[in-house]
């Protein structure tokens, strides 16, 4: 394959990825099911978390699973296009079009499920390690922002480490980790003014069951 070839694979995978991620199962049944723009209740943010607060439990989960399977989807089509480039361009196109999505004004979720669900396939060790430092951060601090900042500060270095020094891996987690901390700024403020809800992972599990 010629190098005008992949470069046409390449940029048709970050277009593709990004259109995926564009799509906002929580904006569409939120519309659907209640007739609202989930971005003006709640957290205003258009994801999993809000979407269960917002229109129930089963509607969330569907938006997890969702986003999951875009993010799957993106990182598979960036594969079988253009192998180990091409997934790390879909799971950075698929995290930065849910983020910032063209057709809601640039106005989506913070990108973590899409992440998640992009990483199972490039780079699974990836979600391991993610789960990992985000709930260390959320046990000790009770800030779901705390245990963010923390997983997707050690991420990059972390990819770095587990692929033995690919640079490459290592400019793909940072580049996700930007497009994710950069979504949270809002929760790191509201810790700063001590407005931000803790989080007990007891306390929450009680009220969804209350709630469902």
């Amino acid at each position: 394959m010629n190098d005008s070839s992949m470069l046409f694979r390449l940029i048709s995978v970050g277009i593709t990825a990004y259109l995926l991620g564009s799509i906002s199962p929580s904006y569409l049944l939120g519309k659907m099911l209640k007739g609202i723009d989930i971005r003006e209740h709640g957290s205003h943010n258009a994801g999993t978390a809000n979407a269960i607060s917002t229109i129930g439990f089963l509607p969330g989960l569907v938006t997890m699973i969702l986003d999951i399977g875009k993010g799957a989807l993106s990182a598979w089509i960036g594969m079988r296009l253009a192998g180990k480039t091409g997934m790390q361009i879909g799971t950075v196109a698929v995290v930065a079009g849910h983020n910032f999505p063209i057709l809601m004004h640039f106005r989506g979720g913070k990108g973590i499920a899409a992440f998640i669900g992009a990483s199972l396939i490039s780079f699974p060790a990836a979600v391991a390690a993610y789960l990992l430092f985000s709930w260390i951060g959320i046990i000790l601090s009770h800030y779901i922002a705390i245990g963010t900042l923390v997983a997707f500060t050690l991420l990059p270095f972390t990819g770095l480490w587990l692929t033995h020094g690919d640079i490459s891996w290592f400019l793909t987690l940072l580049a996700v980790s930007f497009l994710i901390l950069l979504k949270h700024r809002p929760n790191f403020t509201a810790i700063r003014n001590r407005t931000e809800q803790k989080f007990y992972f007891k306390k929450r599990f009680e009220t969804l069951l209350k709630r469902n």
